[in-house]
């Protein structure tokens, strides 16, 4: 199962619940779902970008040996064709590159946003403005 934002975050705030009882420290302020979001790097062009990754793996086995595989595949294109509409537009790219650079900014040593960043610059040929230093 692959879960969404809200899945994954429910999920974090669960193992956090438990880590604090575990530990016996308070918890800290919580940071919010659209925080977590923003702060990750997952905006439209990245959900597009990792979707198509799982969507791929989906054509392989052992998916294809599922009774529901057309189905499933249907569904896994028609997401992807959304996806792709929503995080490849003019639009999607230019706050995408702007929310990149802001990412950046707040967590300047995440290797994970700024490899993030290098890939969307490749895919919206913004490479020369993503190799200036920040």
């Amino acid at each position: 199962m692959h879960l969404d934002d809200a899945g994954n975050y429910a999920v974090a705030s669960g193992i956090a619940d438990q880590l604090t009882v575990l530990l016996g420290e308070p918890a800290n302020e919580r940071p919010t779902p659209d925080t977590c979001v923003s702060d990750l790097g997952l905006f439209a062009w990245e959900r597009y970008r990792l979707y198509a990754s799982v969507a791929g793996l989906m054509e392989r086995a052992p998916f294809t040996n599922q009774y529901d595989f057309l189905f499933r595949l249907k569904r896994s294109q028609n997401r992807l064709d959304a996806l792709r509409a929503e995080g490849t537009s003019d639009q999607a790219f230019a706050s995408a590159g702007q929310a990149y650079l802001d990412a950046m900014s707040r967590r300047p040593n995440d290797l994970a946003i700024r490899q993030n960043y290098a890939r969307f610059a490749q895919a919206s040929g913004a490479l020369v403005e993503a190799a200036s230093p920040r």
